[in-house]
């Protein structure tokens, strides 16, 4: 599933939520892309 498909998704109920969790997840994953040693690691 892509970002479109999901504001597009969560958009049918309200607008503002779906433009909000989209910029969460393009925060996220910008930050798990700098930071690509960040968590425990699993053995």
């Amino acid at each position: 599933m892509d970002l479109k498909n999901i504001a597009k998704y969560i958009g049918k109920d309200s607008k503002y939520y779906a433009k909000l969790q989209v910029v969460r997840i393009k925060t996220k994953t910008e930050i798990i892309k700098r930071q690509i040693l960040i968590g425990n690691l699993v053995p």
